[in-house]
């Protein structure tokens, strides 16, 4: 049960109601300020702090101790600064057993903070909030769980620089061929 914090007039409010209707945004570069940060337990990571609690309750170390701990997400998001009061989702993990996986997030998570023009060192999300930087952002498909055999789409940010900032270097080599064109270089 969650206590609102402001009373509802059910009959009024409801008046002008409408199905909202969610629409990807198109490829490419938003400026953005980060307006709500929050980490949470990964379903897994839930169960291992279920595990963890009882460990403890019995007296023995708990799982994970010894390293990373649960498997956790940090979820950004983002208003779109174009007017319109859009907002954009970013999920990264910051915590998981999978060495990898956490330090992928974690780099993420150092990058949005340099596109921010933060530097140092980073021990909570707020000083991030409300500072503009740019994020690209490409359409996702994938397997919709409501309507079998649909391609549902999303969108997903996948590299971010501060405002006005250049367009990212090619993450492959590239070589000028004989007519001038670039071609990826065939490692």
């Amino acid at each position: 049960m969650s206590d609102l914090d402001y009373t509802i007039n059910v009959e009024e409010d409801a008046k002008g109601f409408t199905e909202s209707s969610f629409e990807v945004l198109p490829p490419g570069w938003y400026k953005v300020v980060i307006v709500d940060s929050e980490i949470v337990d990964t379903k897994k990571g839930a169960e291992q702090r279920d595990k963890n609690l009882a460990a403890i309750e019995r007296g023995e170390m708990p799982v994970g101790s010894e390293g990373r701990g649960v498997d956790r997400i940090l979820n950004y998001t983002y208003e779109i600064q174009d007017g319109t009061g859009r907002t954009l989702i970013d999920r990264m993990l910051v915590n998981h057993t999978s060495e990898l996986a956490q330090e992928i997030g974690r780099k993420r998570n150092a990058k949005i903070a340099l596109s921010c023009g933060y530097k140092g060192t980073l021990l909570r999300t707020e000083p991030l909030h409300g500072r503009p930087f740019e994020v690209k952002v490409v359409v996702d498909g994938f397997a919709s769980t409501k309507c079998p055999g649909e391609i549902s789409k999303s969108n997903k940010c996948v590299n971010y620089r501060p405002v006005g900032g250049q367009e990212e270097t090619p993450s492959v080599s590239t070589k000028t061929t004989a007519t001038g064109s670039k071609a990826p270089m065939g490692w």
